[in-house]
């Protein structure tokens, strides 16, 4: 049965990095729904925060993210609704969400 997720993120949007905001963005959107597989259930309605279900590990998301971002200057959190589990992908200058959410890990 498939857990269900929430993400947020920040992408950086300047010039100088290796891809483009848009393809970023873009790639972030496509590994998710590859995570979703043929379930296809997903809810990407607002610009920041998506919600969807996954029968993959956190982790294995987690590898998903690091493919689609710059980790030295997006960032992203993302947890199980139903667990104790999240993690912080990237840069995260405010520590706080660590404390403030035990359970998330910064990886």
């Amino acid at each position: 049965m498939a857990d269900t997720y929430w993400l947020s993120f920040r992408l950086h949007d300047s010039d100088g990095y290796e891809r483009s905001y848009n393809e970023r963005l873009n790639k972030l959107t496509a590994e998710i729904k590859a995570s979703c597989g043929n379930g296809s259930r997903w809810w990407f309605e607002t610009t920041s925060f998506f919600v969807f279900a996954s029968d993959e590990a956190i982790d294995t998301i987690v590898a998903r993210i690091k493919r689609a971002i710059d980790t030295k200057v997006d960032l992203v959190v993302f947890g199980k609704t139903a667990y104790k589990t999240a993690r912080a992908v990237g840069k995260l200058d405010d520590q706080d969400i660590l404390t403030l959410i035990p359970d998330m890990k910064k990886v």
